[in-house]
């Protein structure tokens, strides 16, 4: 017979295998798809613009604003955190040439709009990329209070948004790379 030390040894090890294979596999399909769904829903929320008069299907603001939600439609699954650290350190030369999609819209209220969903759209990267690393998981308690701790000591969420924006352009000039 078997003791009990082992059999516990056993279904712990069982227990881990299958959370393994769950969060490598089904857990990061489906936040991959999410992250899609949420992407195509601002993509679509941008074609409805065009399609009511706000902004022309040709404007070059609207192709490239649509170009670069397509671009993380599509290489959304790549977006890890380790890849965006090394994106981020890698990139910082070049931080000045990347233009903000919602600044590439003449219109005052529109480009509101297009701010709102360019921050959504980076938000939703950034959350996949968050909600898909286990490691992440279990240390985002410590994230959160440091998150906190950042807002409270400088820039507030101003600060915040801009990095977040920033993220997200180097995220699209990317996906660029591997898009062209």
């Amino acid at each position: 017979m078997i003791d009990m030390v082992t059999q516990e040894a056993v279904h712990g090890t069982f227990a881990f295998i299958v959370l393994f294979v769950v969060i490598y596999g089904p857990w990061q399909r489906l936040i991959v798809e999410y992250a899609r769904q949420r992407l195509f829903g601002i993509r679509d929320s941008l074609f409805d613009l065009a399609a009511d008069g706000r902004m022309s299907f040709d404007d070059p603001a609207y192709l490239e604003i649509r170009h670069r939600l397509n671009m993380m439609i599509r290489f959304c699954h790549r977006a890890t955190w380790p890849r965006m650290m090394m994106l981020f350190v890698a990139s910082r030369k070049h931080r000045a040439d990347i233009v903000p999609m919602f600044q590439l819209v003449s219109d005052k209220s529109l480009r509101k709009l297009v701010k709102q969903k360019e921050i959504e759209a980076v938000a939703v990267i950034l959350f996949s990329a968050f909600i898909r690393s286990p490691l992440l998981m279990i240390l985002s308690p410590l994230i959160l209070l440091l998150l906190v701790l950042a807002l409270l000591g400088g820039g507030g969420h101003r600060g915040l948004g801009k990095k977040a924006r920033w993220l997200g352009r180097n995220i699209e000039q990317e996906s660029m790379l591997y898009g062209h």
